[in-house]
């Protein structure tokens, strides 16, 4: 008898790490349109600076230093792309794609360490296949980093920055950010050691810039 192979589509069976901690598979989850996403976002607590729980919440990622030292269009910025959950009293953070225009675009949202999980992003969206750019100079070093938080830091320092979602990204179509970084000194930021926090990598290279 010849071998007998079953006509499946393996993809739609791969899973992450995410959908392992919830148990939930691709196929049991709808794409989830964008408006509702943006009633969702703007259905959490805008960052209020002055509120106590909000600021505790804060100092677990950025210190007060960061915060209270950048400048004004770098911190509103910083506060359109976060919430606050006082439901699960945690931070979220917006995730956007900005290719195709100026303007961020909504895509997921992402709250920290909810159900067991470090950043849960939204079931139904896909962020992780999308980078993010924030190029504002013309000549400054532009720095590749790793992850939405990281963004939120650079953004505070004030520095050039094309995030990618996760250390395994590739993009389907590199020429986008290839054209956003020609001719410029580009710098990819790496964490040696899993100890040393984030910001005191952005520290150390703004420092030295």
């Amino acid at each position: 008898m010849g071998k007998l192979e079953p006509n499946i589509d393996v993809s739609l069976f791969k899973i992450d790490a995410e959908q392992m901690v919830s148990g939930k598979r691709v196929g049991d989850i709808k794409p989830v349109p964008l408006e509702q996403l943006e009633k969702e976002f703007n259905s959490f607590e805008r960052i209020d600076l002055d509120d106590v729980t909000h600021k505790e919440v804060l100092r677990t990622l950025f210190s007060d230093y960061l915060i209270d030292s950048t400048n004004e269009a770098d911190r509103q910025l910083f506060l359109s792309m976060s919430r606050f959950d006082r439901r699960h009293s945690t931070f979220v953070t917006g995730c956007f794609d900005n290719e195709s225009t100026e303007e961020f675009r909504l895509i997921s949202h992402k709250p920290q360490m909810k159900d067991g999980v470090k950043w849960k992003t939204r079931a139904g969206t896909s962020p992780n296949s999308t980078p993010l750019v924030r190029i504002f100079t013309d000549d400054g070093t532009i720095y590749f980093i790793e992850g939405h938080r990281d963004a939120l830091t650079a953004i505070l320092l004030g520095l050039d920055f094309v995030m990618i979602p996760y250390a395994g990204y590739k993009a389907a179509d590199p020429s986008y950010l290839q054209n956003e970084v020609a001719g410029r000194e580009v710098v990819f930021l790496v964490e040696e050691k899993a100890v040393l926090a984030v910001e005191e990598v952005f520290l150390e290279v703004k420092k030295n810039s």
